[in-house]
């Protein structure tokens, strides 16, 4: 599948830059930018991974005891279900920020890329089928 995917990255480059170069260019440009979005949405969610683990752990670990007591055990299986419950808040918060950060820079890379576009249409007239060699 990653195989697959590079193979499709360097066609799509070879034909762009076929295409027309300087659109290319300026899409080149913004492959950091969304390379780090990426890696940092990536990051985000792993990171509350290990902590919804340990206290989903906590939690199951007393629901164990609740054969025993079963009165006892409801208040603290309460209490320790409510800390998974404020990190999933918290986690919600920060993935919605991370979500919305790559997909503003993707958009903000689309938008750039078609205004170029644009403008190297209407300027230079490099997407007519003689010049783009269809």
């Amino acid at each position: 599948m990653i195989v697959n995917s590079l193979t499709n990255i360097g066609v799509a480059v070879i034909i762009s830059f076929y295409f027309s170069w300087k659109l290319s260019v300026v899409i080149m440009c913004f492959l950091p930018s969304l390379a780090l979005s990426g890696c940092f949405q990536a990051k985000m969610l792993t990171g509350f991974a290990k902590q919804d683990k340990q206290a989903m752990e906590d939690a199951s670990r007393i629901s164990g005891e609740a054969l025993n007591n079963i009165r006892t055990i409801t208040f603290m299986y309460e209490a320790h279900l409510e800390v998974p419950y404020q990190a999933a808040k918290q986690k919600a918060n920060v993935y919605s920020a991370c979500y919305g950060f790559v997909h503003c820079v993707v958009f903000m890379s689309n938008s750039a890329s078609y205004r170029f576009g644009g403008y190297l249409v209407r300027q230079e007239d490099s997407m007519t089928p003689t010049r783009a060699k269809w």
